[in-house]
Parts: C-alpha cells; sequence; structure tokens
C-alpha cells in the first residue's frame, strides 16, 4: 500500500513540475524575428529580410549562411548586402572574387516593386557594381549633377551610404537598431 501511496505522490509532484514549466513557457517574452536558433537560416529567410529592408540585419544572416555554405550566389548576396549597408570595401572584395567565381552562376532577381524580373549572370552583375562602387567612391555624386548621371534608385542598385556610421561588421542588436533608424529616416513605421 505504501508503495502506490509513492507512486501517486511522485506522478502528482511530476504533473506539478510539469504545469509549472508549462506556465513559465506561455510568459516567456517571445524572441525577436532573427533570432536563428527559434528558425535556421536559410537563403530565403535573408533575402525576405533585405526585401523588407532590414539590410544590416539580412547581411549578418548572409555572412551566417556563407560560412556554411560558401557559394558564389550566397557571397553575391552577401556582397550585395555589404553595398546596401554603406560597407563598399567588403562588397568590393567580394564581387572581386566573383569575376572568376561566378562565371558560371545564373541568378534571378525581383527588383524592389516586383516589376521586371530579370535573370543575370553572377560575374557580370559583379563587374557592374566593381564600377558603380567606383564610381560612388571616386565622388560620383559630386558630379553627377554636371554629368546627367542618374541616381541609384533609377541604376537598379539600392545603396545606403551611412556617413560616419559602422563599417566593419556588427552584431545581430546592433543590425536590428540600424535597420530601424533606415526606416525611421525614411519616414516609415519603424
Amino acid at each position: 500500500m505504501r508503495k502506490i501511496h509513492a507512486m501517486l505522490l511522485a506522478a502528482c509532484g511530476m504533473l506539478a513540475s510539469t504545469a509549472v514549466h508549462a506556465q513559465n513557457g506561455a510568459n516567456a517574452p517571445t524572441l525577436p524575428a532573427y533570432n536563428t536558433q527559434a528558425q535556421p537560416l536559410t537563403e530565403s529567410s535573408a533575402l525576405q529580410m533585405m526585401g523588407k529592408g532590414d539590410d544590416w540585419a539580412g547581411t549578418n544572416a548572409f555572412k551566417k549562411i556563407v560560412a556554411k555554405n560558401d557559394s558564389p550566389a550566397n557571397r553575391f548576396n552577401l556582397a550585395t548586402g555589404y553595398q546596401r549597408t554603406g560597407r563598399l570595401d567588403q562588397a568590393r572584395a567580394i564581387y572581386t572574387d566573383l569575376l572568376v567565381d561566378g562565371r558560371l552562376t545564373m541568378m534571378s532577381a525581383i527588383p524592389i516593386g516586383g516589376l521586371g524580373a530579370r535573370t543575370f549572370n553572377a560575374s557580370d552583375e559583379a563587374a557592374s557594381r566593381l564600377v558603380y562602387i567606383q564610381w560612388l567612391q571616386s565622388g560620383g555624386m559630386k558630379s553627377a549633377s554636371l554629368s546627367g548621371a542618374v541616381s541609384a534608385d533609377q541604376l537598379g542598385v539600392p545603396v545606403a551610404a551611412v556617413e560616419g556610421g559602422p563599417r566593419g561588421e556588427v552584431t545581430d542588436a546592433q543590425a536590428a537598431i540600424l535597420d530601424r533608424q533606415d526606416v525611421k529616416s525614411q519616414g516609415g513605421a519603424p
């Protein structure tokens, strides 16, 4: 009889413990969308971040993806993230490598706004972006009004130059803050 009482007592204790853990889990704070432990990072999820304007977080995601899968397509997307966040030296280094490594890599892109999807060779596009970066870094913006050059938006290469901002790597927390600052500076909701 004592054995039965002991087993019932142990079972009740386990049930109470499970209820406490379930209650604690229900009150736990929700994790940010960029938490890599909640969902594995994929190329699609990183592209979605960048598509929503979260370029800093998307760039960090692609950096992690490239560490696991160093394909020309993933490196191209990482370089695009660096370019969009104004880290042109890092973008240039990757685009330069892709001149050779990306020769056999065909990619597809849907521009912002969703019209005019196109397919391109990663090596050819890297060469085009290297010319654009060189133009930017040689003071192209200062001479644009005199030469009649078009804006980056018209060229289809969204770039955010961050004057005085971080030039190297940023943490995921810093990326989220920078993405919120970019949205606010463009007049959007945080």
